[in-house]
């Protein structure tokens, strides 16, 4: 018997069939390459991520790890006068340790520190005497003296006389290169502040701004690194410390200095009974508008002309005030309510009238400002008055 022949759509269904068998063969090959490599990149991410939280949440991120039982207070407050300076003290009664702000400090100066803190009277009236000419008051854009009849020493100094507390110095020291950008920073300003360019006078404001933005970054790196180490190195060298139970620790900056609480939040370790806080004193957070320029350049935020323009009129008036309030921050206050009504036209004026030493209508203005400015301030105590002082 013949073979009997198959018919051509026979022969396309089979070739169809064949075609699906490897199609589907190659699809269980696909998905078996790809269970493949999904499963070598899961186990390397697993493994690096093993390798990450080994290497560096257990080491780099715990860099700052406080000594058993020891807890730390970071108190932000403007000291720039004694008003100021004697809200310090009920935090510096209640600890153990006491470390203040301090860039540009000498071995000599701690161990005289610590002298007065011991009750060393006649040190602490030498000490507290000779440093007149050496005040801080230009860190806010004032000659010196002109807001407190005490500089930052004697204040310092008053503050933890016959105290019994334990000095400890984290900021940076005297011969340390931070030291001498940050203070040429404060200086450069004051003697450009007048040039006849209004343009180079912004120019240079901006560039002193972002100089110490540098130098602040750097400077509180450095004392993240120093917090540790430093009450290690006070609690061996005194015995009655390492008996005690639970350690305070007042670290004392200026109010500016928000970026080291964040630091501290993401750094800081404590153990046992210790614990981390962060105080501010109450309507210490306002800062003038060079501060904010600061500020801006340190977290890489957008900075407008206007803002450097009113650097320069913050500056400019606290330079020209009669009087100042008896703590720092009513003074930022005052002077901030008052230069964020100033246009841009009129800050230049400003600083026509100040080049060429004339009274004009801006002055006149400004002293409107102030008056009602300095009254809203004095009675209501701490607001921000832009909105208010719209009403001149």
């Amino acid at each position: 018997m013949p073979n009997a022949r198959l018919s051509p759509s026979h022969d396309l269904h089979i070739t169809v069939n064949i075609l699906h068998d490897i199609f589907d063969l190659v699809s269980l090959y696909q998905i078996l390459y790809y269970l493949v490599i999904f499963s070598i990149q899961f186990s390397c991410f697993f493994y690096f991520s093993l390798y990450y939280y080994l290497m560096f949440e257990t080491s780099e991120s715990n860099g700052v790890i406080l000594p058993g039982n020891t807890s730390l207070n970071l108190v932000l407050a403007y000291h720039h006068t004694s008003a100021d300076s004697e809200r310090l003290k009920k935090y510096i009664d209640e600890c153990d340790i006491y470390i203040p702000e301090l860039d540009g400090w000498t071995p000599d100066a701690q161990r005289a520190l610590q002298s007065i803190s011991n009750g060393d009277a006649h040190l602490y009236q030498s000490l507290a005497t000779q440093h007149r000419s050496t005040g801080l008051n230009h860190k806010i854009g004032v000659p010196e003296q002109s807001i407190s009849e005490e500089t930052p020493i004697e204040m310092l100094v008053k503050n933890i006389f016959n105290s019994q507390k334990k000095i400890s110095i984290v900021d940076i020291p005297s011969k340390h290169p931070v030291t001498y950008d940050l203070h040429q920073s404060f200086r450069i300003r004051f003697g450009q502040l007048y040039n006849p360019d209004f343009g180079k006078v912004l120019k240079t404001i901006s560039s002193n701004a972002q100089q110490e933005a540098i130098s602040q970054t750097n400077r509180e790196k450095y004392i993240l690194g120093q917090i540790a180490p430093t009450i290690e190195a006070a609690i061996a060298d005194d015995p009655e410390l390492a008996q005690k139970d639970h350690l305070s620790v007042v670290m004392t900056m200026g109010a500016i200095h928000t970026t080291l609480h964040h630091s501290l939040l993401n750094d800081l370790r404590v153990t046992g009974t210790g614990y981390y806080r962060k105080t501010i004193e109450p309507g210490d957070e306002i800062f003038g508008h060079r501060e904010e320029l600061v500020r801006r350049y340190q977290f890489g935020l957008p900075v407008r002309k206007q803002l450097i323009a009113r650097a320069f009129a913050d500056l400019d008036i606290m330079n020209n005030m009669q009087s100042h309030p008896a703590h720092g921050a009513d003074l930022i206050r005052i002077v901030r309510s008052v230069s964020s009504q100033l246009t841009m036209p009129e800050i230049r004026a400003l600083h026509e009238s100040a080049v060429q030493r004339k009274d004009t209508a801006i002055i006149t203005k400004i002293g409107r400002l102030l008056e009602l400015a300095h009254t809203v301030v004095m009675c209501t105590g701490p607001i921000i008055l832009d909105s208010i002082v719209q009403a001149i």
